[in-house]
């Protein structure tokens, strides 16, 4: 499953509703998320200033486990600092 997609579900987060952040309709949004047409350059630089999320792990280079695993060790880091 594409990490987008699980993250969506996991957030309750719709088509429509990444949609409207990406100015984008639900259908494309769903063509993006199952990759039947690329994510842009803006669309990326939206998911990470709205989200937080790297092109990384949009783009699926990243697997979902490893990157939240990798970001849940950075905050103890930060927390223990």
């Amino acid at each position: 499953m594409p990490n987008m997609k699980r993250w969506l579900r996991e957030r309750g987060i719709s088509y429509r509703q990444l949609g409207a952040v990406l100015g984008k309709t639900s259908g494309a949004i769903s063509q993006k998320i199952n990759r039947d047409i690329g994510w842009s350059y803006h669309d990326l630089v939206i998911l990470r200033d709205h989200y937080g999320l790297s092109s990384d792990f949009v783009l699926d280079f990243v697997p979902y486990d490893v990157y939240f695993a990798a970001e849940t060790e950075s905050n103890r880091e930060a927390v223990a600092a």
